[in-house]
């Protein structure tokens, strides 16, 4: 039986929804700096693993407290998309973010994070047909110019060349199966509530990732994320943050504002985790790094006005 989750009636309140994707940058670029101390100590793929364990509990206990169930009567094509967008959008994906971030740091990696913007643009131009403007075109350029301006800050965040090379493409590689995980589950997204969506597909994320960690020659290693232990003093607020609220606001600004106001607003995160990254994480506040802050969030702006 399908249902409907109905939501509060705040779109009466003057600027909700704008708050909310306020709130979710906010959230996001402290739960990226935390991140970001927390892989110091803790793998990439046993820091997603852990993220996915906790962000899919907290979401089944909401469902739960909701009185809502997990498994609808949908046809199996549609819970196919949905899972294999999980996994490639959730359980690969967030792993290279992880990973990238290791590699370029925070404030680097919230640039090479815009390159979800062009992403979407591309593949919903080839998946559903949609329009690709000239503007957006200029857009996509202006992100990938901004990048390379980064490469060369080294007096408190040293970087090779070939390490910003492997970083960045890694980086990438992650923001392109992130756009098209959620592009091509797109023209199912109107027929199912966002909340469920987002629970089976961070449910299919960890079922393939713990699937694929006992294979690993290492297992016992990963898995040990999930003894108590110091590095969970970094792993739990930030993998928390990055799974549940971060998510809840997320979808709240999508459902009271407009879609290219709540994609904008959230995208301040590229400019909050370049500014948090320099006291907390000792990432200093260059001119490049300032300018392609501005570069970057021009050509968001460029491709979703």
């Amino acid at each position: 039986m399908a249902w409907q989750v109905s939501l509060p009636s705040f779109h009466t309140l003057p600027f909700f929804g704008e708050f909310l994707a306020l709130s979710n940058a906010i959230l996001w670029s402290i739960a990226v700096i935390i991140l970001k101390k927390a892989g110091l100590y803790v793998r990439p793929i046993a820091l997603n693993l852990f993220k996915l364990c906790i962000g899919f509990s907290f979401l089944m206990l909401t469902l739960l407290m909701m009185g809502q169930e997990l498994f609808l009567e949908a046809p199996w094509q549609d819970y196919f998309l949905f899972c294999i967008s999980g996994i490639m959008g959730i359980a690969i994906a967030d792993t290279l973010f992880l990973k990238a971030l290791n590699i370029l740091g925070a404030s680097r990696i919230a640039l090479v994070d815009c390159l979800y913007s062009p992403f979407i643009m591309v593949f919903s131009y080839f998946i559903l047909g949609e329009s690709m403007t000239l503007l957006g075109g200029f857009g996509a350029m202006l992100i990938l110019a901004s990048i390379p301006l980064t490469s060369k800050d080294h007096r408190k965040n040293p970087i090779n060349l070939r390490e910003f090379i492997t970083g960045s493409l890694i980086g990438a590689l992650s923001m392109a199966l992130m756009g098209f995980g959620i592009v091509m589950v797109k023209p199912l997204l109107s027929h199912y509530p966002v909340f469920w969506v987002t629970t089976l597909r961070t449910l299919a994320g960890l079922i393939c990732l713990s699937l694929w960690t006992l294979v690993l020659p290492d297992r016992k290693q990963i898995w040990s994320i999930f003894k108590p232990q110091a590095a969970w003093k970094l792993a739990f607020p930030s993998c928390f943050l990055a799974s549940y609220p971060s998510m809840l606001l997320w979808v709240g600004s999508f459902a009271y504002a407009k879609a290219n106001i709540a994609a904008l607003l959230t995208q301040v995160n590229v400019v909050l985790t370049v500014l948090l990254a320099a006291p907390f994480l000792g990432e200093p506040l260059t001119r490049n790094k300032i300018l392609a802050m501005i570069c970057a969030f021009l050509g968001v702006m460029m491709i979703l006005w």
